[in-house]
């Protein structure tokens, strides 16, 4: 994904896929034949100003679920280390993406179920 390209296209709601570069990722991937190790979901915020964030919703094991900026994350964490991530937009019209980010608000900072 050239970020810079497709940023202005993102809307909430999208599918980001993510091949994360840690050894975790690199076994969820080999043990799931799968060229993606997790994804998240984009999320656009709009601050009182009228400036706008993209965001990455995602559940990180040991971070539980959180809210990253999109930019920042890609630059300091992802692709130094050699991450790759692919941007799928939401197609179908009868999901709406603002519904999906009311869902994942009432997951924010909450534990990953399952995990430990």
């Amino acid at each position: 994904m050239n970020y810079q390209q497709v940023r202005e296209y993102i809307q909430t709601g999208d599918l980001l896929s993510c091949a994360g570069p840690w050894n975790f990722s690199r076994f969820i991937r080999f043990m799931t034949r799968s060229d993606t190790s997790h994804v998240g979901l984009a999320c656009l915020i709009q601050f009182n100003t009228g400036q706008k964030r993209l965001c990455i919703f995602e559940a990180v094991e040991g971070c539980d679920v959180r809210l990253v900026p999109l930019h920042h994350y890609l630059k300091t964490e992802f692709w130094p280390k050699g991450g790759k991530m692919w941007w799928s937009p939401l197609k179908d019209k009868s999901i709406s993406g603002s519904s999906l980010m009311d869902f994942c608000l009432q997951a924010w900072g909450q534990a990953i179920r399952g995990a430990g």
